[in-house]
C-alpha cells in the first residue's frame, strides 16, 4: 500500500511527479525545464530564459525533500571538463508516495 503524499498539490509534488517519470534521475536544470521555471544559462550564447521561479527555488525544494529522505542526489561525471553534474532521483521512500 502506498503512503499518503503529504506534498500533494504543491511544487514539491510537481517535482516528485517529474522524478517519478524518470527512474535514472534528472539534473536540476532538467527539472526546471520540465516545470517551465526560470532558468538562467550563462553559456556561450548568454541566453536567459525568463519563466516563473528561479532555479534556486527548485534547489530549496530539492534540499527539503532530500532532508526528508524523499529524494537523493549523486554526482555524475560525463567525461567533460568541469564540474560533475548533480543528479536527483527518488529514494525508495519517495517512490512509495502516491
Amino acid at each position: 500500500m502506498k503512503n499518503k503524499n503529504p506534498y500533494e498539490n504543491t511544487l514539491d509534488n510537481k517535482i516528485l511527479q517529474i522524478l517519478k517519470s524518470n527512474k535514472f534521475g534528472l539534473t536540476r536544470k532538467m527539472i526546471c525545464e520540465q516545470l517551465k521555471y526560470t532558468i538562467y544559462m550563462y553559456e556561450s550564447t548568454h541566453q536567459t530564459i525568463l519563466l516563473h521561479h528561479k532555479r534556486t527555488t527548485i534547489y530549496d525544494h530539492l534540499q527539503r525533500l532530500e532532508q526528508n529522505n524523499i529524494v537523493e542526489r549523486f554526482l555524475y561525471r560525463s567525461g567533460d571538463i568541469g564540474r560533475p553534474k548533480t543528479i536527483w532521483k527518488l529514494t525508495k521512500r519517495g517512490t512509495q508516495l502516491k
